[in-house]
């Protein structure tokens, strides 16, 4: 533009932020960082902010925190949408585990007496 004249921070794609804008500094866009602790993700980052890590969600009973981490809030999936292996039922799942898939118990029928 004319001298004097301001002009608004540009965008920048997706997975990028600007840093540096200001003044006659248009600044540069930088990829966003994936947060490294557990259980944390990148929420935020875009057009000038870096963003934030937050808490991976603690998903409702009978749904559990899947796709968690770096740039990805994830989603919450149900329990039942993941199978176990025929023979197998999945136990504490919930929250931010898929649980585990154990063999089902199935009660031995003693052999007849001869």
């Amino acid at each position: 533009g004319e001298e004097g004249e301001c002009v608004e921070c540009g965008g920048c794609p997706a997975g990028k932020y600007r840093v540096g804008c200001g003044g006659p500094n248009p600044g540069v866009c930088v990829p966003c960082t994936a947060c490294t602790e557990a259980d944390t993700y990148r929420d935020g980052c875009g057009r000038l902010s870096k963003g934030v890590c937050s808490a991976c969600p603690n998903c409702t009973e009978g749904h559990f925190s899947a796709g968690c981490g770096g740039l990805h809030r994830g989603a919450c999936v149900a329990c039942d949408s993941v199978a176990c292996p025929p023979g197998h039922e999945r136990h504490h799942c919930g929250g931010k585990s898929e649980g585990i898939c154990i063999r089902s118990w199935v009660p031995q029928t003693p052999p007849p007496a001869s």
